[in-house]
């Protein structure tokens, strides 16, 4: 029960840094971008990071697509049906998939490593104003304060800056855990070659 626990816990903390950090790399994509592409898309984006992995791993390239977007599910589901392992949420086999890309490793830790808390850090206010108006718009329906604050699953407080460094660890770890494995299955493959 505890290791389901601690697993749902890091799974958590993955899609938190997995989202931000995305986001970032994406936003940053589309502006260095902008001149040699006439409008930089997600199958831009996905190309550049994940097209020589697919071909490698012989899947296609919707595998990349994060599965957490609504519009994207459809297109597992599809897929599914010829690859049943389709990623379809920020686990350990789509964090294997994407991890794949040494290019997307080295840029996803560094913008953790240069650039996640200081974005995470100019949010705050913004999520804390966003908190308070809702609370104060409907504040006279509600009895009891705390239990807005607990029961309300739009009411989410910004995680901490100790609930921030747990989450890079722990995407940390899992990134230490896919590259120990997969260099273990290339010293595998490369012995039985002999």
């Amino acid at each position: 029960m505890a290791r389901k626990s601690c697993l749902k816990k890091n799974e958590e903390r993955w899609k938190f840094i997995y989202k931000k950090t995305i986001k970032a790399l994406k936003q940053n994509f589309y502006i260095r971008h902008a001149e040699k592409l006439v409008k930089p898309t997600e199958e831009d984006f996905l190309k550049f990071y994940f097209d020589e992995c697919a071909q490698k791993e012989g899947v296609p390239l919707d595998f990349y697509k994060d599965p957490l977007i609504q519009k994207y599910r459809k297109r597992h589901e599809k897929h599914k049906k010829q690859h049943a392992n389709c990623p379809k949420s920020i686990n350990t086999r789509y964090l294997s998939l994407i991890f794949q890309s040494p290019h997307f490793v080295k840029d996803f830790f560094e913008y953790i490593d240069n650039k996640f808390k200081e974005d995470y850090l100019n949010e705050i206010p913004e999520k804390f104003f966003l908190i308070f108006k809702n609370y104060v718009s409907c504040s006279s329906s509600i009895k009891f304060s705390k239990e807005y604050f607990q029961n309300n699953k739009r009411c989410k407080l910004p995680w901490t800056f100790h609930d921030v460094d747990l989450a890079i660890q722990a995407m940390r770890e899992i990134n230490r855990e896919i590259q120990n494995s997969k260099n273990k299955s290339s010293e595998f493959s490369g012995a039985g070659s002999n």
